[in-house]
Formats: C-alpha cells, sequence, structure tokens
C-alpha cells in the first residue's frame, strides 16, 4: 500500500467527487483504486501515481497517458473519465468495467475456444490500429491489460505508451526499454528508439498465441534463454499441441512474430484480418488437442504398463532439419568400461545439455529404441550413416557419437559432433579424467559442445550436474543402471536399482524423478497397490528448482496424476510433448490422463484410437503397442481390429502378468462359448494377478461369460482370501445385475462363515444402491438397520483407528438423509466433524458433511441448494480416481451431483460426469448401467440415436435378467431403446 499520508491526500483532493472503497491492485508506477462518482452515481477506478515514481520524468511520462488516453475515443479502449495533478500526487479516473482481465480468464481457461480467441484479436487489434493511426503506440499489449467486459474486448493502460513522434519520445532515456519483457518485441527489448506499430503487431500475436496455446511461445527456464528463443525466432508450432488450429494459424502466427520488425504484417488490421481467416478455415474438421501415443487400460491395475519405448517424430518438425536440435547416441566402449556407462554417460550428456538456450536435445528412451536387437538388449551404437538417417527421421539437424576407454584408473571419452548431411564431424573433443568421475567429464563436455551448438556460440555457461544428480559415484552407477533397466523392459531390475540410488543419496533429484515413473510401472504391471508416489513426488519438489523445465513439468504431471486432476496433468503433458515430441514419459502420461481422466477435459476413446494406429505404424515389433490397440477395439466393439491385434500378439510374449491376463479374457470374449469353457481353465490355473485382469476385462464386455467364469475359478479356488476374492466378486455382479436376494442366501446360518465380515460387506454394498437411488426395499432397508446396529454413532470416535468408520457413518446419512431419519444423518454429520484431520483428500470430512446436507435438501424438494452443496462437495474431497467402488463416497457424490446437473437443465455438465462412471474409464457395478442409461437418455434427448443405443445395451447387457428392485432402471434402459427404434422409423 502507497504511505498512508499520500492515501489521505488523495482522499482529501477527491472529497465531496469521489468515494475511495480500496485497492484494486498496482503496477509497476501506479497503483488503482475503486471508488464511487458522486457526482454521476457510478462506479470508477482511479489510478494514482505511486510516491517512489513522484519524480518529473516519472510525473511527465503520467501526464502523457492522460494525454494519450483522452485523445482516444473508440468503443475498445476503456475511456478517461477526469484526471488531476497536484504538487503531491497525479491520478486519472476511468469506468470500473465488470467482467474480468484475459490473464484472469486465463486462470479458468488455460485454452480458449478458437472462435473467442478471434474475436478477442479482432477486437484489440481494431484499437490498437485506431491508436496507430493517431500516431500513438500502446507497448505495453498483454493479457494483463486486456479486459472482458460484456462480450467484447477492450484494450486498457496506455501507461508506456508514446507517440510515434513528438517530444514523448524522448521519456525513457535512450536504452531503457519500458513494458513487460514477457510480452515485448525484440526491439523494445534491445531498446530500439524506433519502435513502432510492428512492436503493439507483435505483442498481440504473442497474446493470441497464449489463447490457442494455453503457454508463451518463448518460454524457457531463464530470461536469457528466452529472449535468445525471441532472437532467433525459435518457437513451438501451436498445431501439434492444439491439432484443431490449423498450420495456416501457425504460418500466420510465424509471420507476426518475426524478430525483423521488417518481416511482419505492415500493419495490425493486416495481421488480424489474416489471423481471423486461417482460425475460420476448419475444413479438415474437429480434432483434438491431444495426440495420445500409448494407452494404458484396465481401469484400476494399468497405470503405464511395461512400456518399453517408441520412437516418435518430432509432431513440430518442418520441411527442412532444425539445426538446433540434437540426437545423442550410444558410446561404444573398450574392455574395462561397465556396459551401462556406453548408455549412461551419453544420457548425462543430453541431460547437461537439455535447457540451453537456443537447443533441443531428443528423448534418448524413445531415439534408441531402434538400436536394441531385442526389447532387452543394450541399445548399440550405430555408425555415422545410420545415426544420421535415425537423426534425420526425428527432425535432428545434429547429432553426437562417441567413445569411451579406459586405461588402468583413467577413462578417456572422445566425442564426434556431426551435422546431418556432413560425412565428417563439425567438431571433435577428447577428455580425460579419473576413472569414477563422470559428473565432471560429463560437464566438461557439454560446455566444449555447447559452443558449436547454439547460434550465438556461447559456451561460457556454467553447467553443474551435481545440482541435480549425485557426488556418489555408486548411487550415479544405480542411477544410469536403472535407466538402462527400464529402457530394456527389465522393470523388476530397474525398481531395485532405482531403490539402491535414492537410498545412497537421499536428494539425487534425477533419481527421485525416475522413481516415480519407475515405480508406477513396477506396481502397476504386478498388480500391486500404488504406495510411496506421492512421497516421492513431495521429495522431488523440494529439488525442483534445481532440475530443467523438462524434469519439473514431469514432477507436475505426476503430482497431478496422483491427485487426479485430469486437466493438469493434460496441460503439463502437452508442455512436455511440446518441448519434446520423442519424450516417452510424456507421452504415457497424456495417454493414461486421456483415458482414466479424460472425461474432465473432453479425451475421448476415438482420440486414444487414432493414437494406438500411429502408434503400431511407428513401432510395429512393438508387443505393446499392438495390446494398446487391442483394449482399444474391445472398448470400440471393433471385433475385425481385435482379432488382428491379438494375432501379432500371441508370438511376441509379454512379462507382464497384467497384460497377459487381459490378453487371454480379450480372447475368450471372441471365441464360442465350448472354446471359452477351455480358456476359462487355462484362466483359472494363473497366478491371482493374472486372472483378476482376465475377468475385469471380461466383465467390462459380456457380464454374463464372466460369471461363468467366476463360476470355474471358485470352484478351483485356493482356500483362504483367493476364495474369499471370488466370493466377494459373484457377490457384486449378483448385486449389480440387481438379484439382491443373495442377501438372504448368504444370511443363512454358516454361509459365511469361512469369510469373517464377509456378510458385512455385502450388506454395505446393499446400503450402497438405495444410496445410488434404487428404490431401497425391504431388503436393503434391513441392510441399513445391520450396518447401522453394527456401527453405532455414539461408538464412532472410539473405534474410527480399528474400523471404517467414517466410511460406514457416511453411509448411514446419506441412506437416512434420502429415505430414513433425518435426525440420524445429523448426529452423523456432527461425528464426522469430529474425526481427527489428516489424510487425503485434504478436506474430507467436509466434502462428506456437506455431501450429506446436499442429500437433506434434495429430500426437501430443494434442487438448487443441493446441488450447491454436491458441487462443493465434489470439489473438496478433490480425488477423483478409477480405483474406487460403490459404496465408497466420492463415485457416488459424483453420481448423485450429474443427477442434480440433469435436473436443473445441464444436461452436458451431468453427462462429462456421467461417462467418468463407465468404462473404459472405470466399472462400477450398479452406477455404470445407472450412469449409463443417464447417458443414453440425454443422447435421446440430444437426437444422437446411435450414441444412445449403444449406452442402453451396454446397461442391458448388466441387467439382461434383472427382478425386483433394478427392474425400474431396466425397463428405462429398454424404454430408450424403442424410443430410438421408433424415431428412426419416421
Amino acid at each position: 500500500m502507497p504511505p498512508p499520508s499520500l492515501l489521505d491526500d488523495l482522499k482529501a483532493e477527491l472529497a465531496g467527487r469521489y468515494d475511495i472503497d480500496g485497492e484494486l491492485g498496482r503496477g509497476g508506477m501506479a497503483t488503482v483504486y475503486s471508488a464511487t462518482d458522486l457526482r454521476h452515481k457510478r462506479r470508477v477506478a482511479i489510478k494514482l501515481l505511486a510516491a517512489e515514481f513522484e519524480s518529473p520524468t516519472a510525473r511527465e511520462r503520467f501526464a502523457e497517458e492522460v494525454r494519450i488516453v483522452a485523445s482516444l475515443t473508440h468503443p475498445n479502449i476503456v475511456p478517461l473519465f477526469d484526471s488531476g495533478a497536484t504538487k503531491a500526487l497525479s491520478y486519472f479516473v476511468m469506468p470500473l468495467l465488470e467482467g474480468e482481465s484475459l490473464r484472469g480468464r486465463f486462470a479458468r481457461e488455460t485454452q480458449l475456444p478458437l472462435a473467442d480467441a478471434a474475436s478477442i484479436t479482432r477486437e484489440i487489434a481494431g484499437a490498437l490500429a485506431y491508436a496507430h493511426d493517431r500516431g500513438i503506440v500502446h507497448r505495453d499489449v498483454k493479457p494483463d491489460n486486456i479486459l472482458i467486459h460484456d462480450g467484447h474486448a477492450l484494450i486498457t493502460d496506455f501507461g508506456v505508451a508514446r507517440a510515434a513522434t513528438g517530444r514523448s519520445a524522448t521519456l525513457t532515456g535512450t536504452g531503457i526499454s519500458v513494458g513487460t519483457p514477457a510480452y515485448m518485441s525484440p526491439e523494445q527489448i534491445s531498446g530500439d528508439p524506433k519502435v513502432d506499430a510492428r512492436s503493439d503487431q507483435y505483442s498481440l500475436a504473442l497474446v493470441l498465441y497464449e489463447m490457442l496455446a494455453g503457454d508463451r511461445p518463448f518460454e524457457a527456464s531463464t530470461p536469457q534463454a528466452s529472449l535468445s528463443r525471441k532472437l532467433h525466432g525459435d518457437w513451438l508450432a501451436v498445431h501439434p499441441v492444439r491439432p484443431t488450429v490449423s498450420r495456416e494459424v501457425d504460418q500466420v502466427l510465424r509471420r507476426a512474430l518475426s524478430p525483423t520488425a521488417a518481416d511482419r504484417y505492415p500493419d495490425v488490421r493486416e495481421f488480424a484480418k489474416a489471423a481471423e481467416a486461417a482460425l475460420q478455415d476448419q475444413s479438415a474438421g474437429p480434432r483434438r488437442s491431444i495426440a495420445v501415443r500409448h494407452l494404458v487400460a484396465i481401469g484400476a491395475v494399468v497405470l503405464g504398463v511395461l512400456l518399453i519405448g517408441t520412437v516418435a517424430r518430432r509432431l513440430w518438425r518442418t520441411s527442412h532439419l532444425d539445426a538446433s536440435t540434437i540426437a545423442v547416441f550410444p558410446f561404444r566402449a573398450t574392455a574395462g568400461v561397465a556396459a551401462d556407462w556406453t548408455e549412461g554417460v551419453p544420457d548425462l550428456l543430453a541431460t547437461a545439455l537439455e535447457g540451453t538456450a537456443g537447443l533441443r536435445v531428443l528423448d534418448p528412451w524413445s531415439l534408441w529404441r531402434q538400436l536394441r536387437a531385442t526389447a532387452s538388449a543394450a541399445a548399440r551404437t550405430p555408425d555415422p550413416d545410420e545415426a544420421a538417417t535415425i537423426a534425420q527421421s526425428s527432425g535432428a539437424g545434429r547429432f553426437v557419437l562417441g567413445a569411451l576407454v579406459q586405461n588402468g584408473d583413467s577413462l578417456q571419452v572422445t566425442v564426434r559432433l556431426y551435422a546431418v548431411g556432413v560425412a565428417e564431424p563439425v567438431r571433435t573433443v577428447t577428455l580425460s579424467a579419473a576413472a569414477g568421475t563422470f559428473t565432471p567429464l560429463v560437464e566438461k563436455l557439454a560446455l566444449t559442445l555447447i559452443g558449436s551448438l547454439t547460434a550465438a556460440g556461447d559456451s561460457s555457461q556454467r553447467l553443474s550436474l551435481e545440482r541435480y544428480t549425485t557426488k556418489s559415484v555408486e548411487a550415479l552407477k544405480a542411477y544410469v543402471a536403472a535407466r538402462a533397466a527400464m529402457r530394456r523392459g527389465m522393470i523388476d531390475s530397474a525398481d531395485r536399482a532405482i531403490d539402491h540410488a535414492i537410498a545412497l543419496d537421499s536428494s539425487f533429484a534425477l533419481a527421485l524423478v525416475d522413481a516415480i515413473t519407475i515405480k508406477s510401472w513396477a506396481q502397476s504391471s504386478y498388480g500391486r497397490p500404488y504406495s510411496g508416489l506421492r512421497e516421492l513426488v513431495t521429495r522431488a519438489e523440494r529439488f525442483s528448482d534445481s532440475l530443467t523445465v523438462r524434469n519439473r513439468l514431469r514432477i507436475v504431471q505426476s503430482r497431478s496424476l496422483i491427485e487426479t486432476d485430469g486437466r493438469a496433468a493434460f496441460e503439463a503433458g502437452n508442455k512436455l510433448v511440446a518441448l519434446d515430441s520423442t519424450d516417452f514419459d510424456a507421452w504415457n502420461g497424456l495417454a493414461y490422463t486421456s483415458l482414466v481422466h479424460g472425461w474432465q477435459y473432453g479425451g475421448t476413446v476415438a482420440d486414444a484410437a487414432a493414437a494406438a494406429d500411429h502408434l503400431v505404424a511407428l513401432d510395429p515389433a512393438n508387443p505393446l503397442a499392438h495390446y494398446r490397440r487391442a483394449w482399444i477395439a474391445l472398448e470400440q466393439g471393433d471385433s475385425a481390429v481385435l482379432r488382428g491385434e491379438l494375432t501379432a500378439l500371441r508370438t511376441a510374449g509379454v512379462a507382464s502378468p497384467v497384460v497377459h491376463g487381459a490378453l487371454l479374457g480379450m480372447e475368450m470374449l471372441l471365441v464360442p462359448d465350448e472354446i471359452g469353457a477351455v480358456l476359462a481353465d487355462s484362466i483359472a490355473a494363473l497366478d491371482q494377478v493374472s486372472w483378476i485382469a482376465a475377468y475385469r476385462t471380461i466383465r467390462n464386455a459380456d457380464p454374463a461369460r464372466a460369471m461363468r467364469l467366476l463360476g470355474v475359478l471358485q470352484a478351483k479356488a485356493a482356500p483362504g482370501f483367493p476364495a474369499r476374492l471370488i466370493a466377494g466378486s459373484r457377490a457384486q455382479m449378483e448385486l449389480a445385475s440387481g438379484r439382491f436376494s443373495i442377501l438372504d442366501s448368504l444370511s443363512a446360518p454358516g454361509a459365511t462363515a469361512q469369510f469373517p465380515g464377509f456378510l458385512d460387506q455385502v450388506q454395505n454394498l446393499m446400503v450402497a444402491s438405495a444410496v445410488s437411488g434404487i428404490a431401497p426395499g425391504p431388503l436393503a432397508a434391513r441392510a441399513e438397520s445391520l450396518v447401522a446396529a453394527g456401527m453405532p454413532v455414539d461408538s464412532a470416535q472410539k473405534w474410527f483407528n480399528t474400523h471404517n468408520v467414517w466410511n460406514i457413518g457416511w453411509l448411514v446419512g446419506a441412506y437416512n438423509a434420502m429415505y430414513g431419519d433425518t435426525l440420524v444423518t445429523k448426529r452423523w454429520q456432527a461425528a464426522i466433524d469430529a474425526f481427527p484431520a489428516g489424510g487425503s483428500p485434504r478436506e474430507w470430512r467436509a466434502a462428506l458433511r456437506t455431501d450429506l446436507e446436499a442429500r437433506l435438501a434434495a429430500r426437501r424438494g430443494d434442487t438448487r441448494a443441493a446441488l450447491a452443496s454436491a458441487s462443493r462437495a465434489l470439489s473438496l474431497w478433490s480425488v477423483h480416481t478409477e480405483n474406487t467402488i460403490d459404496m465408497s463416497p466420492e463415485p457416488q457424490m459424483r453420481f448423485f451431483t450429474a443427477r442434480l446437473l440433469r435436473a436443473q437443465g445441464m444436461a452436458d455438465s451431468a453427462a462429462k460426469i456421467f461417462r467418468s462412471l463407465t468404462p473404459p474409464t472405470t466399472w462400477l457395478m450398479y452406477l455404470t448401467p445407472l450412469a449409463a442409461t443417464e447417458l443414453g437418455e440425454i443422447d435421446v434427448e440430444r437426437g444422437r440415436c446411435n450414441e444412445a443405443t449403444g449406452h442402453f445395451n451396454a446397461a442391458l447387457r448388466l441387467w439382461s435378467d434383472t427382478t425386483g428392485a433394478m427392474r425400474p432402471a431396466r425397463d428405462r434402459a429398454v424404454a430408450g431403446l424403442r424410443k430410438c427404434g421408433e424415431d428412426r422409423g419416421r
């Protein structure tokens, strides 16, 4: 805040004319206050020159701003109402507009719709052109200075504008640039005194790029690196990141963002006209802004299953080779050099070069895939001709080869830098060091190469690999061994090696980042519960300042996936592939995000199918590429594609028990029942992880066949946990199909004696069915009374640490809020409030209490209040995972919120949530067919009978013989099919 005396002076100066409320914000030279114009009864903003800028030059510049704004009358320029200056202060008054800045909108929407981007560009360009015609250059065009008011864009803050001619041109002094560096043109940054209207065009093009791509084009790890990219015109096209944006738009941006002003459009009008025409040209049809490269399937079990890596062509590649892109290949080695260092040293070299201004380094994980004779073989060193071919196909203009020679205790490294198309090396460097001192050796190599690689030839940078690697030679060896093992698909070895690296050095930042990926693969490949990943991310975050941009984004992506924030994970993944479209981990994260969290931002199975076709074409020998495509074909019901992919997989072989079981499940879905019976026997002989994967694969597509498989499994199950697991799966299927009479059979004396607590779980699931909206009936009412008696609210605090109190308490409270005694709900709300804090999600107590409040409001008939509370509860819970069950609060919150949204006429928002409760995202007993029916009805209302039929049939596959409480839901699906048939017959 300014000194109180200055604000007091302002209030005194304006007393009787303006009533000042408080501070709105502040910029480089001034503070803005909100106020009321007492004379005209209107809200205004008062801009006051900051006390520290009350110098003659600053006051003159401020007065110039007043004169400039006062002279501009345009519908897209914020007007001037009043101004004044005394000996102590200078101010002017503008309207206080409702709405938000474009920067504020970016906080809600990372990428804007194309029509909105075109409209904002057109209107701001019109305002700037008006000012340019009067000799005025704004010089600070940025999202913060663009206001969205009543559906229109207005430009404000001509505080650093200056007339193209006249005395204002001398205000800043020679060589001093005024404005916001991130949005300045190169000539403005350099302090060129002849900055003209084409500088505003450049800044507006930057704003347009950010509206379309969700990020600035010259973003880099340091301001110096960002400036270097600007001066060289080094930016990533929008189309690869957001394919709905045509390549013509990139051509327009490329011209407007030319480092040389003379190469831009003649004026801002021509730029806006070209941009709008390109944005309206969508002749290629709608395309998603995600290009998924890998698909991870099997809902709760699979996250990045044993991905081996594949080569991807750079999506931003132009017809000519990019001299700033470099490929680093495995080194040759003589006897005495550990085999891992032939990959480890070039891997570290690539890491050291990464982030250098003006350079892009291809991801070694993907680049080296084609240099392996088999998936588990070490990558060989290519000869220069082969390396040139691989580099060229990946869009790299230069590449590095090397050799390692060990003489006693000395290690000699020779590195050769090549330009594609040139036979002889551009540069050869030979360095020696004591064996084991790899980090300083790699730093010297990188610094030597940077001088030849960067356009400026600047090798003065100071690298320090130890900032994010380690001083421990043994820890470094374990790390490179883990990376090498992971590239070869040896997940167990990678898991052990990365654990060893972190144990030797707990602050080894790069090892922590890789450990997140390696452990997620290891746990998912063997069907283990995810554990320890959140802690690894938290530890890695502590060292993020020392990491490259790529690795910082990897941490963000991992954190977002753990927090199940699909939109944030999607954005981080897109930024990663914009940095390097061969980044294997980034594409894997995007694939998982699209499958499991695509409902949060619009990612679909169709996106994954197109990407998987591309994946198979890129690496036809990769069995997991075929597995991805097979799974998608299963989801799409495309048996022809599924058969072809399974044929390719039969001879390939896979190590992961999850994948092996899923493949057998797919095969069982394609064969007649008699052959299916034989396959069921084969599945029953598998380990537990494999048969679970097979069962879940079949269950999603053919519930009846899944029940037959469970019968075979139950007959052969070993006593103890396996038998209980199968019995629980059968009970789930029975309840999902509406056969609630299972409760009676399980309640018989001795029926569940071998499974202590099993009947309690079934009773909980039956209560959850009623909470889902299925007619409660006497069986569910009986189950609720048994559950409530087994968990008295008065015992909640005492049993909190030994029983699943919070889940059961919420379940009983929700049932009573909807059908029973609302006083019971109130008591459970109070009990939940008194539970210990902590755990995940962060505000789970408030989420449960608010959800119960929403159900009470719905029972009163107050749908509006119910929706407000339900939406808040869902937001408070914050974790929205596919790895859950129907009786858990979160999926029930999702379903309840979606129903309320639909009841309030917000069908599109409801459909987004309903989709999250169906395959391929997840399978949730009765919630899944109920959500599918809701989706079908929404599609019927929209006239989309083809889509509706698919949803209704998916629900009826589970409800083929439903009676009793589930019958009304089944009848809705049947009625929907009939309605679609009638509509088609008209």
